[in-house]
């Protein structure tokens, strides 16, 4: 599969925030809709290496493996990615970069979106990777608060800030980081946590001296009141003085304090979202879990939730204020523009809720959101059914279509649009629709009908303008028995419409011991599946050709007017309709 790319810096458009809305330079609101792709962590490889993949690791292997991948987000509609920067994995203490594989892959994967024409947010600090020893970054998710409490840690972040921005990417025309027109959102820490109250001095030492200087300084008693005002104090200055370094250093991309968030605002309490209320930051992001709890209180049990009705938990999430109601409140709609970090139905494969969570997130005014994580091809085939994130092309086909429908859903919905479905279990608008019971979605806007499941017997006319179709299962115009998905898209002559057609493996899931088989889905290129093809209206006769690497061979020729009916195994083909008579 190879798909053509943009290569020109002018497809990008600088972002920038006016009246809590994201405008691109054109006066366009933004609508962006991608996935967290995880190329530059050790984390992401070291899952890899425990199937025995990738390992050794082979920077040449690594790249090549993240444009194949690259390829196949692109195939979903992807035309934003959020990464996760890993400090621990190459910078060290003191927040110099340390010159290893996984900075190099971070320089790879911004030169690919550069060239492929795909917008960027950099979460700067998380602490998944610890590859470097000593790093100012310490691999532990507790030690977050110190982060914006503790001098040398807050100084360290700076120099590690002010080193990437500058940083010349030697596989991009050595530019530096701040002037890649792709990146467009810096976030500046993935999930901030803070303790709901003082922890002991033996667990986080630094942090608590922060906190007790602090209360000299403040001539404040040792309480959870006072802990919370300290949290809230941290929280806002470190916003604002980082908000500062980046206009110091004018980097393009939007500032943005990530609200961490399950179910009510655990881990910060609402000193946390005060902070960013009254601070300076213009763009706060967010995310949504449907699926979470669920999996989380089944542990060490796996459970698998598709066949779970989660229209009722976006519900709550809309109306009820401490779990996402506050996203409208007036200290942050109309003043703060908003994005979803990660999203994801947990251990959930149906074909309705991606785009019934693009609708809810729409509903909150969000304008650009990313799932986690795209589940890279070669790893996800060693991925169950109930892992908690699974999303690939291949592998979970009627989920990626699902996506794809969701994608259409965002771009077309409006902002603020009071999250109400048609029934409890499906909606139905101008553009989409989506069912729990029949666990199917489809949309078709702007020439283009995409579906996750059967939709044959969906009440919706042909476009005049059809360009493209895109499904798993039957629609009223394909019938087709594979088992991966398929792309019609319409490429227009003087003497005849042609259709490039692709088929994408057949994936089935298998079984393996204990739960943790070692190849949990079975792709398969080679086994033929009926193809039906019936679109009205059209004269002429049909040829059928498959694509070869240097060549295409005819494979069958249909009378003028005949639909097409043919047995096809995963691959590219050409269909060519003569024109007139």
């Amino acid at each position: 599969m190879c798909l053509a790319v943009h290569g020109k810096e002018e497809i990008f458009q600088k972002i920038h925030v006016e009246d809590g809305t994201l405008f691109f330079e054109d006066g366009s609101e933004v609508a962006l809709w991608g996935v967290n792709f995880q190329t530059s962590l050790s984390w992401e490889h070291r899952r890899f290496a425990s199937i025995g993949m990738l390992t050794p690791f082979d920077l040449a292997a690594y790249q090549k493996m993240a444009d194949r991948n690259f390829d196949e987000i692109q195939l979903m509609g992807c035309d934003v990615i959020r990464i996760h920067l890993g400090p621990g994995d190459f910078a060290d203490a003191h927040g110099d970069l340390v010159e290893n594989e996984w900075l190099a892959m971070l320089d790879y994967t911004l030169a690919e979106c550069r060239r492929r024409g795909i917008y960027v947010n950099l979460a700067f600090l998380n602490s998944m990777g610890n590859q470097v020893k000593d790093s100012f970054i310490r691999p532990r998710s507790d030690a977050k608060w110190e982060w914006v409490t503790v001098p040398r840690q807050i100084e360290a972040t700076k120099h590690f800030i002010r080193a990437l921005v500058n940083r010349k990417n030697p596989y991009d025309d050595h530019i530096r980081y701040k002037d890649n027109p792709a990146w467009v959102v810096a976030e500046l820490i993935n999930e901030p946590m803070f303790p709901l109250k003082k922890p002991d001095r033996a667990d986080s030492p630094e942090g608590v001296e922060a906190f007790e200087q602090w209360l000299k300084r403040e001539e404040k008693m040792d309480t959870n009141e006072s802990f919370g005002e300290f949290k809230y104090q941290s929280f806002k200055r470190y916003i604002d003085e980082m908000i500062y370094l980046l206009e110091q250093e004018e980097v393009a991309a939007v500032p943005c304090w990530n609200l961490y968030w399950v179910r009510g605002p655990h881990h910060q309490g609402w000193e946390g979202f005060e902070a960013a209320a009254d601070s300076n930051v213009e763009l706060v992001s967010f995310s949504t879990y449907p699926g979470q709890s669920e999996v989380q209180a089944a542990r060490p049990r796996r459970v698998e939730l598709s066949d779970q009705n989660f229209l009722p938990y976006l519900k709550d999430a809309y109306e009820k204020r401490d779990w996402q109601a506050w996203l409208r409140d007036d200290r942050f709609k109309g003043r703060k523009a908003r994005i979803v970090y990660e999203y994801e139905g947990w251990s959930n494969q149906s074909a309705y809720l991606y785009p019934a969570m693009a609708q809810y997130f729409r509903a909150q005014g969000a304008q650009i959101a990313t799932m986690w994580t795209y589940s890279f091809s070669g790893l996800a085939e060693s991925f169950s059914k109930t892992q908690p994130h699974n999303l690939n092309l291949r592998t979970t086909p009627r989920k990626a279509a699902s996506f794809m429908v969701a994608g259409e859903v965002f771009r077309h919905s409006p902002r603020y649009a009071p999250f109400v479905t048609t029934t409890d279990e499906s909606d139905r608008s101008d553009i989409a629709a989506f069912s729990f019971a029949e666990d199917f979605s489809a949309s078709w806007a702007e020439g283009v009908f995409i579906h996750a499941g059967d939709v044959d017997g969906l009440d919706v006319e042909i476009p005049d303008d059809l360009q493209r179709l895109v499904g798993y299962g039957d629609s009223p115009w394909v019938r087709y028995d594979g088992k991966g998905l398929y792309f019609l898209t319409k490429q227009q002559t003087d003497t005849a419409e042609l259709w490039a057609l692709l088929l994408l493996p057949h994936a089935a899931w298998t079984e393996g011991e204990g739960g943790h088989p070692r190849s949990a889905v079975k792709l398969d290129s080679e086994t033929p599946a009926m193809l039906a093809i019936d679109f009205p209206g059209l004269a002429g006769i049909t040829r059928f050709y498959a694509v070869e690497p240097d060549a295409l061979s005819l494979l069958k020729t249909w009378p003028k007017g005949a639909g097409i009916e043919v047995n096809l195994s995963p691959g590219s083909y050409l269909i060519e309709r003569v024109l007139g008579d």
